[in-house]
């Protein structure tokens, strides 16, 4: 698995099977990564997901898409990217940049014990408090935070603009 970028051809197609997950509006949601059919909070990978929050969907299409040769932060770059560039952002991300101090001090790593932290810290603050964080790097836990804080604070259509912008701002070609 590498960091790397993928290839133009390979990001859009990752997108693109993020969107397509997402574009119906009853397979989208809010508060967390993904949810059952009766909206209990999920992997985002378990056969028993339903809707998937902008990170959710990202990831389940990572481990199910075959995307095994990229990490999940180097997929996701063009999202974050398309988010950082945004001259007005839906509110997000103090709780982000909290959520992310605060995994930093517990010395937590893994994301599956971190969702639910993500989940309760993503609804206020200001997008430059998570921005600050990308200045030594995106680690995955951050990326992620900025993406669900993206995903709860805006809208539907919000999310998918979103993904159609990061998409069309790749490279033409392979």
């Amino acid at each position: 698995m590498t960091g790397t970028s993928p290839p133009p051809d390979v990001a859009r197609r990752f997108l693109g099977d993020v969107r397509s997950l997402l574009a119906p509006r009853e397979r989208w949601t809010r508060g967390a990564l993904a949810r059952d059919v009766v909206g209990l909070s999920i992997d985002p990978a378990a056969a028993g997901a339903v809707r998937w929050c902008l990170a959710g969907a990202s990831a389940r299409v990572a481990r199910s898409g075959g995307y095994r040769d990229w990490t999940l932060p180097a997929l996701q770059r063009p999202l974050v990217e398309q988010i950082a560039g945004r001259k007005e952002p839906p509110a997000a991300a103090a709780a982000a940049a909290e959520l992310a101090s605060l995994c930093d001090a517990l010395g937590l790593t893994d994301a599956a014990k971190m969702s639910a932290l993500l989940v309760a810290f993503n609804d206020n603050g200001s997008l430059s408090d998570v921005l600050d964080l990308f200045d030594d790097g995106v680690a995955p836990l951050k990326m992620s935070a900025l993406l669900v804080a993206f995903n709860d604070n805006g809208s539907h259509r919000d999310v998918l603009d979103l993904i159609d912008a990061a998409v069309a701002a790749l490279p033409a070609g392979g």
